[in-house]
């Protein structure tokens, strides 16, 4: 971002954020996007979760929370939504998941 902003880049919103990432090189094994998040639009209810400590991921489905110890590592432990527990997000994509890496048509290989 530094690099966006000496070269001239302004850095006000969440798109100007985008831009600056996707500047340059980019940033190794990065996705970014911007998203735009409507509180009232959001719902979140629940009740505890047992041994909800031990978990450091999570990802919300459909139907389903997924909780892992490590993200991606084995299938998780998965909890469907019911009277105790709801979850919307109120979040809407505005820009969708790019890479930040560039790839340079010479050598076909990532530049970052």
């Amino acid at each position: 971002m530094r690099s966006y902003v000496d070269a001239g880049g302004n850095i006000l919103t969440a798109k100007d954020i985008f831009d600056s990432l996707h500047y340059g090189s980019g940033l190794k094994n990065t996705k970014v996007c911007v998203v735009e998040i409507m509180a009232s639009k959001s719902i979140v209810v629940a009740s505890k979760i047992k041994n909800i400590s031990f978990y450091h991921s999570v990802r919300f489905n459909e139907k389903t929370m997924t909780f892992w110890r490590y993200f991606g590592v084995d299938k998780g432990v998965e909890i469907p939504y019911s009277d105790e527990f709801k979850f919307q997000s109120g979040a809407t994509v505005i820009v969708p998941f790019s890479s930040t890496c560039q790839i340079s048509n010479q050598k076909q290989q990532a530049r970052c």
